[in-house]
């Protein structure tokens, strides 16, 4: 990669050093240390851990926290106090610069991020679905993470230059594109497109259930190590009963002061929400390490192979005899599918609160 002070020569990422020397020929070109890369990175995740411990991140230089329920905890700060006590604290432990970007979407918070590079963050005031629409009318699709520009001048061809043409020429894109393709446009217009950090948390969500905490200072004692894991354990197993959910897996998440990751699981003879029952498989989890009480930052539970513990009605195509009609992702035939792109159903409720806070570094 190149700083921003190369960036202003023409130098780009990826690009040969011969070529980067005759547009700056002052620049000094540092051989790559991974390992140290890799220590740095480390270093930052651990403070993401404090605001969002489930955060996401694609790579070493950049995450996703989702700070909504942090807020919730710490009434007295605002989504820009988060990110500049993050920036602050990662300045002070690593000296590296980072920008952030505030918004209600993992994809619209690392637009933002964009903004006040490096060294800065920005927040996209958007309180409502209507502001989100407002704010996609004229954006420049190439600024959306997942559109380059072989696809831009694809777009561009159509004469759609905006993420606002993408919804409204959304039944040309229809039948133009694939059907992946065109979701993918057709939520770029709306708004609500996902990103690698969306998946990461939805792959993570769907299968387990679980609680973790981070804290700064060293634990006192086994007893509140024992204590901590138990409160866990405690916040998944109330999500589990209001899901109406049983599992058959309990997995002990520890991290140590040195961001060594373990994970410890076991089985269960059968699938069930009994208290009693987990915590005696997660005591027994934790036995071992009780005594190193004082070495972990973090502690988590996680529940997994979950089974319903209530009825639902299955309800498939073709089950009256007939071939079952050809759908898409969603379970819609290309009528369907039509008839709701044309009806735009996402539009009636304009004035509908934006409920998540996330912040991209």
């Amino acid at each position: 990669t190149t700083n921003y002070v190369a960036r202003r020569y023409g130098v780009r990422s990826g690009m040969p050093g011969y070529i980067g020397r005759k547009l700056c020929p002052s620049l000094v070109i540092v051989p790559t240390d991974f390992d140290a890369y890799h220590a740095e990175s480390a270093v930052v995740r651990g403070i993401a851990a404090d605001y969002d411990p489930n955060f996401t991140s694609v790579g070493l230089d950049e995450l996703t926290m989702e700070v909504t329920a942090y807020l919730r905890a710490h009434p007295g700060m605002t989504a820009a106090d988060v990110a500049s006590e993050f920036r602050a604290r990662v300045f002070a432990e690593t000296r590296l610069t980072a920008s952030a970007g505030i918004g209600p979407t993992a994809t619209l918070s690392k637009i933002a991020s964009n903004y006040k590079k490096p060294n800065g963050q920005h927040e996209l005031q958007l309180r409502t679905r209507a502001d989100v629409m407002d704010f996609m009318k004229n954006l420049p699709v190439r600024t959306v993470p997942g559109i380059g520009p072989v696809q831009e001048a694809a777009l561009g061809v159509l004469g759609i230059r905006s993420c606002g043409s993408l919804w409204r020429q959304r039944e040309k894109l229809c039948f133009l594109f694939p059907a992946k393709t065109f979701r993918f446009y057709l939520s770029v217009g709306l708004g609500v497109m996902k990103s690698h950090a969306d998946r990461l948390r939805n792959d993570r969500t769907q299968k387990t259930i679980g609680h973790e905490t981070t804290f700064r200072r060293r634990l006192k004692s086994e007893a509140e190590l024992k204590q901590v894991v138990h409160k866990a354990l405690v916040t998944a197993h109330t999500t589990l009963l209001c899901r109406r959910e049983a599992t058959q897996h309990v997995m002990l998440h520890l991290k140590r002061r040195s961001f060594e990751d373990h994970q410890y699981g076991t089985t269960l003879a059968q699938a069930t929400n009994d208290f009693a029952t987990l915590w005696r498989a997660t005591c027994d989890l934790l036995q071992p390490y009780l005594a190193s009480f004082d070495d972990f930052r973090l502690v988590g539970v996680r529940l997994g192979k979950l089974n319903s513990t209530s009825e639902r009605r299955c309800i498939q195509d073709g089950a009256s005899g007939g071939s079952p009609a050809r759908t898409n992702a969603r379970g819609l035939s290309a009528e369907q599918h039509l008839k709701r792109i044309r009806s735009a159903r996402v539009l009636r409720s304009p004035a509908r609160q934006m409920r998540r806070v996330l912040i991209s570094i």
